[in-house]
């Protein structure tokens, strides 16, 4: 297993989706909810992408086999939460647009 490889996969998706997640936020803003919903689902996509690389490593040591884990999977696992993070966030500001969209009517 090469756990770089893993590693780049999760720093990648992560950051996909991280960046949906903020432009879904900026969209939120603007009243674009359509267009916010949209990215947070390409946001999930990326993030489920990011966890199935992670769950590789897990699995592969649920196996038995040892892994020497470096800063590079570190950062990974770091990012890949901070993701998640962003996704939920992002919701909450959809949530809020919906609702003010709604006192206006």
């Amino acid at each position: 297993m090469k756990l770089e490889e893993i590693s780049m996969m999760i720093i990648a998706n992560s950051g996909m989706a991280k960046s949906s997640a903020f432009e879904a936020i900026d969209k939120s803003i603007d009243g674009k909810l359509d267009e916010a919903k949209n990215l947070i689902s390409e946001a999930e996509g990326y993030h489920k992408d990011a966890s199935s690389e992670h769950l590789k490593a897990l699995s592969y040591e649920a196996e038995g086999n040892e892994l020497k884990i470096n800063i590079l999977f570190l950062h990974a696992e770091d990012q890949m939460m901070a993701a998640e993070n962003n996704i939920q966030i992002a919701k909450k500001f959809i949530l809020l647009a919906e609702r003010k969209s709604n006192e206006k009517i």
